[in-house]
């Protein structure tokens, strides 16, 4: 049986680290889906209300699965009443869909800080964990990582991947630079923001 993969974040604004992540992940055999999903209340960071909209969040996240193999977008944590914790949203996959095998897609500076997330333990028993490995990270506080969780019974799948290291907070203070907007986000989704003034003036 092949993967549900599962690629959670605020996406915002979603940028070409995405993208490379997702569809790095979406060309593998043994992956059947790539869920891309948008998060409406993250947990693991102060936003300083520098969130827009999900609805526009989501869109950007509509607009990039249309060009990649395998991808969908879910409602689910948009829709949830509750902080978007990993946990549950696994829960809820798992216990909807119990033949589907599923994993967390995470880029190596998540998982460094795996052992704070929320019932984490649950988590890996739920799920794998699909790491890209990206510049930037401390390499011996990612393999100790990798080895204590793998002893914890964590199935953990490390891909590597030249993924261009991007910050989404650099884009945001940069938006009206549209050389530099050019060069880490896609061309469909760029326009998108352009034609709904996302992120201009607010920063």
């Amino acid at each position: 049986m092949g993967k549900t993969v599962i690629f959670g974040g605020t996406f915002n604004p979603l940028h070409k680290g995405h993208i490379m992540m997702a569809s790095l992940v979406s060309e593998l055999d043994f992956v059947d889906q790539l869920i891309f999903m948008p998060a409406r209340r993250p947990t693991h960071k102060n936003t300083h209300g520098e969130l827009i909209d999900v609805v526009h969040r989501y869109n950007m996240c509509k607009i990039a699965a249309q060009g990649i193999n395998k991808a969908v977008v879910s409602d689910f944590e948009i829709k949830s009443d509750y902080d978007n914790y990993t946990y549950y949203t696994l829960k809820h996959f798992t216990q909807r869909y119990p033949d589907k095998e599923y994993c967390l897609l995470i880029g190596a500076d998540m998982l460094v800080s795996f052992d704070k997330w929320f019932r984490y333990k649950s988590i890996i028993q739920m799920c794998g964990l699909m790491v890209v490995k990206r510049i930037g990270v401390d390499s011996q506080d990612f393999d100790k990582m990798v080895a204590r969780l793998r002893n914890e019974g964590a199935e953990i799948y490390l891909l590597e991947a030249a993924v261009p290291d991007i910050s989404s907070t650099e884009i945001r203070n940069r938006v009206e630079d549209g050389a530099f907007l050019s060069s880490s986000i896609p061309p469909e989704v760029l326009d998108y923001i352009k034609n709904n003034s996302l992120y201009k003036g607010k920063y």
